[in-house]
Formats: C-alpha cells, structure tokens, sequence
C-alpha cells in the first residue's frame, strides 16, 4: 500500500488514462487502466439520478476501465502502484 494524494488522483484520472495497481477484495492483484477524462468516457444518461441512489463510500473510487470499457471501483486503502500513463 502507498499513501497518496486522493484530489491529485482524481486530478490525474480527469486528465488522462492512469495505471492503477491494486488489491481486489478476494485478494488477488489486479492491473487496471483507468480514466475519469469526460473525452473517454462514455455518454452519460442519468448520472445524478443514479448516483443519489447510492450511498457514497469515500473510501472507494468509481472509474472508467479502458481496457474493458465498463466502470470499475477500487478501495482507496488498496492500491498498491499509481502511474499517470497518457496525458491528453
């Protein structure tokens, strides 16, 4: 586990695909290339309506996996490796 900046995160993730290594629930490491940049993602339709029906979690973060385009959470506390990858 590293200690990162989560706002620096979000930051990178807006602006380009990031490598994220992390640790899934069962245990297993899991590489992920991940973006919140509004040009990759896909069209929304009813965001706001659907994430009001979630209860937040601070301590997960939602993001678009570009190599199997669908959405795609990880806990903060996991993550192991962060790399900005492509700036666009």
């Amino acid at each position: 586990m590293i200690v990162i900046d989560k706002d620096d995160v979000v930051e990178q993730l807006k602006n380009g695909v990031c490598r994220i290594v992390f640790t899934k629930t069962n245990g297993e490491d899991r590489l992920m290339f991940a973006t919140l940049n509004e040009e990759i993602l896909p069209p929304q339709q009813d965001v706001e309506e659907y994430i009001q029906k979630k209860k937040p979690n601070p301590n997960v973060l939602v993001v678009w996996d570009t190599d199997i385009g669908a959405w795609r959470s990880f806990r903060w506390d996991s993550v192991k490796e962060f790399e900005t990858e492509i700036k666009l």
